[in-house]
């Protein structure tokens, strides 16, 4: 395909009510390496604001779906957002992904053959049944407990409190850091600071207007009337000083990986550890208009996971709450 952007272009649909919408390859957006951050945080540079990270997704492309969807479609009142303060401000999102619920009956295995199956009379044709879900960032993979994981990914948001709460108010990953790098001498208990910004939301930011006691789950949580950042954007999101940032929603240049890694060593409770995995960015340049993705790599030049950030003075977010 010599001009793709063409053909991408081609793709993009504006759909009845001002929804626009792309399907098709785009290049991975997310950046972070998975050999330092998931082999027990095996940092190449520690503490992780140094670079010298290797972007496992670099030169990866993804099959995406991109929506731009009119703020009155999404909010509660199905009207659009006159300030930050507005009633109807804070949306929250998640998505789920699904599969057909297997059935297999009068299973024989004869002669080496696979098992024979047949729907039984009067059923109707296997239900959908959850498989996966995701709202914010790596909640899934620093949180709940190996045993509890598959049970995450099969329910929804309104039990998280009940389910999860416990395992993020007293993290393992802070014990766990703790163990490899003591110095950063992360909070370990009562931790209701990340409760409050990855589950609650943040007062005054994101958090749901109008609720007593807003519950503790996983879902996006957006200030639709916060405007974009005035200049560059910073990585680091709110704890950077950036207000359009992580975690109020999600843009792609928000370094998730290192935020989410400093609020558990304790950045929102006065303990500023510049801990990281190493990368700091896309390998790709987002894009200015719809779709945003950076366009994918072609076959013939496409370099899968051969990028290293380079090393740099120490960093940290600043700013912030």
């Amino acid at each position: 395909m010599p001009d793709y952007d063409r053909l991408a272009n081609e793709a993009i649909r504006t759909l009845p009510g001002g929804v626009k919408v792309f399907v098709g390859q785009r290049d991975e957006a997310f950046f972070v390496d998975l050999g330092a951050t998931f082999d027990s945080l095996n940092l190449r540079l520690p503490p992780g604001n140094l670079g010298g990270g290797k972007d496992d997704f670099s030169g990866q492309n993804i099959n995406s779906i991109v929506m731009q969807i009119p703020e009155r479609l999404v909010t509660k009142n199905r009207r659009a957002v006159t300030s930050p303060d507005s009633p109807n401000a804070v949306v929250g999102v998640w998505a789920s992904t699904e599969r057909r619920r297997l059935e297999v009956t009068n299973a024989t295995f004869n002669r080496g053959r696979a098992p024979s199956t047949e729907r039984r009379r009067g059923r109707r044709a296997p239900s959908f049944v959850q498989v996966s879900r995701l709202a914010n960032p790596l909640v899934n993979e620093l949180f709940p407990p190996a045993a509890r994981k598959d049970l995450y990914n099969r329910t929804g948001p309104a039990g998280d409190q009940k389910r999860f709460g416990k395992f993020v108010l007293n993290p393992e990953l802070a014990r766990f850091i703790n163990d490899q790098f003591p110095i950063v001498n992360a909070p370990e208990t009562n931790r209701t600071d990340i409760v409050q910004a990855i589950l609650q939301g943040l007062p005054g930011l994101n958090q749901h207007k109008g609720v007593k006691g807003p519950p503790a789950v996983d879902t996006l949580k957006l200030n639709l009337g916060t405007p974009p950042a005035a200049g560059p954007e910073n990585r680091f999101g709110v704890i950077g000083g950036d207000m359009a940032g992580f975690p109020n929603g999600r843009r792609l240049g928000d370094d998730v990986v290192d935020i989410e890694l400093q609020v558990v060593a304790g950045f929102l409770k006065g303990n500023k550890v510049p801990v990281g995995d190493g990368v700091d960015q896309n390998d790709k340049p987002f894009l200015s208009t719809f779709p945003y993705m950076a366009a994918p790599s072609g076959g013939f030049e496409s370099n899968p996971s051969d990028r290293f950030e380079p090393p740099h003075a120490p960093v940290l977010a600043g700013g912030g709450l």
